[in-house]
């Protein structure tokens, strides 16, 4: 890295610096907040939207609060592998897809989880 010898800069130019590296520093302190979409295993995932609750233990995909939704199984490809109707408050789907990442998607829950 090019560095000018400090008797060249002037004084105002030194300050300017000095407040830059002082920010740079400071921000890259501060906490950092991230977020993405959570990943599951088959067997593992659980998770809630609102009045929604989808549920996967082992092949048994469960889903409550969804009654007149569309349950949507999409491979990260885009193929959908599995499309179903929910016509009750509580229902239960054996899935039969191989292992891989999925998104599920229930009426407007998106989620990303993967089948081992």
């Amino acid at each position: 890295m090019f560095f000018l010898p400090l008797h060249k800069l002037s004084m105002r130019m030194i300050k300017k610096l000095l407040v830059l590296f002082t920010i740079l520093t400071l921000s890259l302190m501060a906490p950092v907040t991230a977020s993405a979409s959570r990943e599951y295993v088959a067997g593992v995932m659980d998770f809630q939207s609102g009045e929604i609750t989808v549920s996967c233990v082992e092949r048994t995909l469960s889903i409550l609060g969804a009654e007149g939704k569309t349950v949507q199984i999409v491979s990260l490809t885009g193929r959908v592998v599995f499309e179903a109707v929910i016509d009750s408050p509580a229902k239960k789907f054996e899935l039969d897809i191989p292992k891989g990442v999925y998104i599920i998607k229930v009426g407007s829950l998106v989620r990303k989880f993967s089948f081992r």
